[in-house]
């Protein structure tokens, strides 16, 4: 199309011809910077969340302690490890208050009817989770009581033709008329052997009862030539042949041979603790049976719904009966103990069992006391099973309220040790990166003087001079930690002191303070920003890293800082606490190791955010 070098004026019409115009006014109101920066800091969703999550721990590690200072602060070494219960989550067997035992040992004396499993001694069986049950089996010859059942093999060496042992413990009280049994399980038949059974009292004297040629249970009649008295069994294996050995089952002594309960039984392990008093030979175990038990165990109701018994005063007992009213009144004779009472549930006394005899006292008051059952849960406060969150600690303290207690701790430490190295690195950085040259070249030598001083060096000196406290573990974190903050700095102001704007404002007449606080530090302070921002994570991690040395607060330290007390227990404590104990109870380390690891995440994210927020040329960018 050919190009128009003229254009008719009937093709040109007015726009707006019969309008009034006038200047509009600006309805929008002027935007400051630090406003701006907050527009484009919640412009990104994810920074709004971190910094909500940073603002809720901060809100929890103040109120957290403050309303839970119980649990924190008693020590109950029944309630020591127990593991963390969470509502909701239990009904799905996640965090239910159960803990998992591994291998504990059973004596085989008690069986589940249902699956015929072995279950392990000295547990409540009402409160094992049978699901969880499983059993393991081993064999040994191990002199343990742990191991049950198998033989005790009796065995000559080298040339001798005799050997004999005696029981162990106690001496066995035997009369006239009762039965010493001894069950062999076998006798070597190399030649010539015999075993003879004695009993031998205090004064060393021997009273035979009989030999023995074969195996299988023989039976032995205390007759009228032994008196009635203390002794002690004897067992003597005699054979010309090497190596002889007699293989025994079992030992009883009773007076009727019907009876289930004997006066003395020794087998398995109390047999194994027979003695050898004569000759050469050794007295071994074989084919003992450890049984082993894995299973879950609900401990708080084992600790907490059990009954204990104690003896209280009259007076403490009456008191106690004042102090809640309706106990007496809806108690009950107990049904297998007319002496005693049930009282009603959610009283501190579950039973009244006895009441002692009357003893007159002085001025001719009458002293008695009572004996009471009550439920351990109720007498420490707890009307109900609690949930522990993150379980409790080897004193029994709460660890969820002691974590909390932890972060406040680790926070305050963290935010007072950063704003002094930021404040001090800011300063530092900025004159050095302002002034250059030999001044910067001097402050920079400096810097890496104190960079350069060993760490533990500095540790040892300071808690050699001051001790384990707070003042001791702020100036260790303060002696280097600022050279980070004013390296950034210096960068920053070398970055932007040659800009135009800083040399028009000079060549205007500015002062160098105008210069470095109104031009140049605004425009690095985003870095700064971030760079600060992450030094509160960094100080927490750095406490954490002097407890696990040892270096930390100390053992019952404290400031009061009026609205609260700030305990020596920070996350670092916590986790040099808990990692002594990493196998058995994990979760002393992971619940405060999550909170620190949160932290670190939270504070990172808080800390590009404001670095973004803050960077004048990002200045009305959505």
């Amino acid at each position: 199309m050919a190009e128009r070098k003229h254009i008719d004026q009937s093709e040109f019409q007015f726009v707006q011809k019969d309008e009034k115009l006038f200047d509009k006014k600006f309805e929008t109101k002027p935007i400051g910077y630090f406003k701006d920066a907050m527009i484009r800091f919640s412009k990104n969703k994810v920074n709004v969340v971190a910094a909500y999550i940073l603002l809720s721990i901060i809100l929890l590690a103040i109120f957290v302690p403050i309303t839970t200072s119980k649990n924190w602060e008693m020590q109950e070494p029944a309630l020591s490890y127990l593991p963390p219960r969470v509502p909701l989550l239990e009904k799905i067997g996640i965090l239910d208050g159960t803990r998992k035992y591994i291998d504990q040992v059973s004596d085989g004396t008690v069986v589940d009817e249902e699956t015929g499993l072995f279950l392990p001694n000295n547990y409540l069986t009402e409160y094992i989770v049978m699901s969880t049950v499983s059993n393991s089996i081993t064999y040994g010859t191990l002199k343990d009581p742990n191991y049950v059942g198998g033989t005790n093999l009796l065995q000559l060496e080298g040339n001798s033709t005799s050997i004999s042992i005696r029981s162990a413990g106690d001496f066995i009280p035997v009369s006239q008329g009762k039965y010493v049994v001894i069950d062999i399980n076998a006798i070597s038949n190399l030649g010539g052997e015999n075993v003879k059974i004695y009993l031998r009292n205090a004064d060393q004297v021997l009273f035979p009862l009989g030999e023995i040629t074969s195996a299988g249970v023989h039976e032995f009649l205390v007759d009228d030539t032994v008196p009635n008295g203390q002794y002690r069994v004897i067992i003597e294996l005699n054979s010309t042949a090497p190596r002889a050995s007699l293989s025994l089952n079992s030992v009883t002594v009773t007076s009727d041979l019907e009876s289930e309960e004997p006066e003395y039984f020794a087998d398995g392990f109390p047999l194994s603790q027979y003695i050898i008093i004569n000759g050469q030979g050794n007295y071994t175990r074989r084919d003992a049976m450890v049984i082993r038990v894995t299973f879950r165990y609900r401990i708080y109701e084992a600790i907490l719904e059990r009954n204990i018994r104690t003896s209280v005063d009259s007076a403490v007992y009456y008191q106690v009966l004042e102090d809640n009213p309706g106990m007496l009144e809806g108690a009950i004779v107990d049904p297998d103990n007319p002496n005693g009472l049930i009282f009603p549930e959610g009283y501190p006394y579950t039973k009244m069992v006895t009441k002692s005899s009357v003893i007159p006292g002085p001025g001719g008051v009458q002293i008695y006391s009572y004996v009471v059952e009550y439920r351990y849960g109720t007498m420490l406060g707890y009307d109900s099973l609690p949930y522990f969150f993150f379980g409790t600690d080897g004193t029994g303290k709460d660890m969820f309220a002691l974590t909390w207690v932890g972060i406040r701790t680790s926070l305050l430490i963290g935010v007072i040790v950063s704003m002094i190295n930021i404040t001090i690195g800011v300063v530092f950085g900025a004159i050095e990166g302002y002034y250059g040259g030999t001044v910067d070249l001097l402050m920079e030598r400096f810097s890496e003087i104190v960079g350069r001083i060993p760490y533990l060096v500095v540790l040892t000196i300071f808690y050699a001079l001051l001790g384990p406290g707070f003042l001791t573990l702020v100036l260790i974190l303060i002696i280097s930690g600022w050279i980070g903050i004013a390296s950034v700095t210096r960068t920053q102001f070398y970055r932007y002191k040659g800009r135009e704007y800083v040399l028009a404002s000079r060549t205007l007449g500015a002062k160098d303070a105008r210069l470095i606080f109104r031009h140049i530090l605004p425009n690095g302070i985003g870095t700064i920003i971030t760079a600060s921002i992450l030094v509160i994570p960094g100080v927490i991690f750095t406490e954490s890293t002097l407890a696990f040395l040892g270096f930390g607060l100390g053992e019952g330290q404290s400031i009061n800082l009026g609205l609260f007390t700030l305990t020596g227990n920070s996350l670092g404590v916590l986790l040099n606490t808990g990692q002594q104990s990493l196998d058995t109870y994990p979760h002393l380390t992971v619940f405060p190791a999550i909170i620190v690891s949160i932290l670190m995440i939270t504070f990172n994210m808080f800390g590009n955010a404001l670095r973004d927020a803050f960077n004048p040329s990002l200045r009305g960018a959505e």
